[in-house]
């Protein structure tokens, strides 16, 4: 039923229109060794869905909460070619930051909600600091 709902979004999202600037910049600092920890809001998540499947082949990784709506997330995420990493500010956070900071590391592409589950919408919280500055990721804006 989830990958239903995901090839519905799939579908859904070639409606938007989607500009993509600086790109290439910061794909080559990854490509000479770098880490890139991509960030953006709760509101633009979805938007972004139909692009993040061009990342698969990276494996980027992305906290997700351990709510029953992150399940939800978490399976569209997965489908998109993302290793998950479960927990938030609010439950499980030490766990999955450490999970986080391990994955960067790995696979030197994450990326990160910065405004957290719960909010307040639009408020960066301390984790994408964290994140980075652990791993000497430089923070892409989304």
């Amino acid at each position: 039923m989830l990958f239903l709902f995901y090839f519905i979004i799939r579908i859904y999202s070639w409606t938007f229109r989607l500009h993509i600037e600086n790109e290439k910049e910061w794909m080559d600092h990854l490509k000479g060794g770098g880490s890139i920890l991509l960030c953006c809001w709760h509101q633009q998540f979805f938007s972004a869905i139909r692009h993040f499947k061009s990342y698969e082949s990276l494996q980027p990784s992305l906290m997700i909460s351990k709510s029953k709506d992150g399940d939800i997330i978490a399976k569209i995420a997965e489908y998109s070619g993302w290793t998950i990493v479960r927990g938030s500010s609010s439950k499980g956070g030490v766990e999955a930051l450490k999970g986080m900071i391990e994955r960067l590391e790995q696979t030197r592409l994450a990326g990160h909600i910065v405004d957290g589950p719960r909010g307040p919408s639009g408020v960066v919280k301390a984790g994408v600091i964290s994140i980075a500055r652990a791993t000497h990721a430089r923070i892409v804006p989304c």
